[in-house]
């Protein structure tokens, strides 16, 4: 059975290669599509459902199987590109300033900013930036409840900031993987340049 490798890569690639390889696939063929992404998921799923393959998705440890059969030898809707509109970006930054949510319990106020986290990359309009100062930069560590959204959103252009002198206090340099490491005076030029700014 052929396979379609797709993990690690961010659409619009995992669609434009699912479709070159299509017509190597013979009608009522069965193929698998791995993918490691949410975004690309859905996307190649909106795209094979389109063109009339039939789909079964399998959920693993940490990427999906998408099993699929050809229905038809031509696609219907042959455009790949299309199924990965572009996120809108709002003029907009966010700044954190704790690994919390609000004041007051602190059980409570990480779930809550987990909860503001993980939504984000729903949302139509994201931010141009998220900046992470003091305890908030814990939350950028590769294994931090909100990591994967983190890693979403960039990849959908967000701009993640970390801020390095904090990054040396809690001595966690080595479990910083996404994001700039930067310095108050970067900061400071985009907490200046963005007038609207959220302090969730």
């Amino acid at each position: 059975m052929k396979i379609i490798d797709t993990r690690g890569e961010l659409c619009p690639k995992p669609i434009i290669k699912t479709k070159k390889e299509i017509p190597n696939i013979a009608v009522n063929e069965s193929f698998k599509i791995l993918t490691d992404n949410d975004t690309s998921l859905k996307n190649l799923l909106r795209f094979l459902k389109d063109n009339h393959f039939e789909t079964d998705t399998i959920s693993n440890d940490d990427f999906y199987t998408i099993m699929c059969i050809k229905k038809d030898k031509e696609l219907n809707n042959p455009d790949a590109e299309s199924y990965c509109v572009a996120p809108i970006n709002n003029d907009y930054i966010i700044v954190f300033k704790t690994d919390k949510m609000g004041v007051g319990n602190d059980d409570l106020g990480s779930i809550l900013i987990k909860a503001f986290i993980n939504s984000l990359p729903e949302q139509n309009k994201l931010p141009k930036a998220m900046i992470f100062y003091n305890s908030s930069v814990l939350l950028t560590k590769d294994s931090s409840n909100v990591y994967e959204s983190l890693r979403l959103l960039q990849s959908k252009g967000v701009e993640i900031v970390i801020c390095g002198t904090c990054i040396d206090f809690y001595d966690i340099k080595n479990e910083i993987d996404i994001g700039i490491v930067s310095n108050m005076f970067t900061i400071t030029e985009y907490m200046i340049k963005y007038s609207h700014i959220i302090y969730p």
